[in-house]
């Protein structure tokens, strides 16, 4: 309706397929959210230009589900690109530039690419708590990024103090039911078992997934991953 009031080309058709990209997204259908960023894209381009923010943050999103479709390296092509247009245009230390490092470190920790990541993580973290604050969910989810990549580097030590920063902050920020929560809890919860702490280990799963089971349903599959996780420990 507003492609044929308005014209195809219009911004507000741009951001009426935005809108819809992100629905699908959110529904898992990441091809047809794919080909509806594509078309904003193009729009926002033509109207605005290559270089305004806006097109940054379609970037940005296609990035999002490049990286869902496991076309990781596509999502870093749009990733880096959306990062140097927001620097130039928002400067290095805005917050949306801290979050599409924390996202584009997270496709290069899924590549494998761990130094990158930790490099791109340490600065989204810096721009977070300067911009943000210690206790912001942006804050604490880069907290538990930098966590997992302590451990893939043989750091557990090091892991477990920033997933207990992580855990504080998102429970300070979101509550203590938040699945980001349960997410920490279920992180420290690997990190314990395989250290040997069968007990401390068997009450985070127990936590989490009673964080899992109250927000998903308990037939959920990562509900039930975390059952039967905990299952296996209290059997040995």
């Amino acid at each position: 309706m507003r492609e044929r009031e308005l014209g195809p080309w219009h911004p507000d058709v741009a951001r009426s397929l935005v809108g819809l990209a992100a629905a699908r997204h959110a529904l898992g259908e990441l091809a047809a959210a794919g080909d509806l960023y594509e078309r904003a894209l193009a729009i926002e381009e033509r109207v605005f230009g290559p270089e305004h923010p806006d097109v940054a943050m379609i970037l940005h999103n296609l990035a999002g589900v490049r990286y869902g479709e496991e076309a990781l390296d596509d999502a870093v092509r749009l990733y880096e690109r959306a990062l140097a247009i927001s620097e130039r245009a928002l400067g290095p230390d805005h917050p949306g530039v801290g979050e599409t490092l924390h996202d584009l470190a997270v496709v290069q920790r899924a590549r494998g690419a761990v130094d990158e990541s930790l490099r791109l993580q340490t600065r989204a973290l810096a721009i977070s708590e300067r911009a943000l604050g210690p206790d912001h969910p942006r804050t604490a989810a880069s907290l538990n990024s930098l966590a997992l990549l302590r451990l893939d580097m043989g750091a557990p030590l090091a892991a477990e103090q920033l997933f207990a920063r992580a855990l504080a902050a998102f429970e300070r920020s979101l509550g203590p039911g938040h699945l980001e929560v349960g997410s920490v809890v279920y992180n420290l919860a690997q990190l314990r078992r395989d250290a040997g702490a069968t007990a401390e280990a068997r009450e985070l799963y127990r936590r989490a997934h009673a964080i899992y089971a109250a927000a998903l349903g308990a037939q959920h599959p990562e509900a039930v991953g975390i059952a039967e996780e905990l299952g296996a420990l209290e059997a040995r």
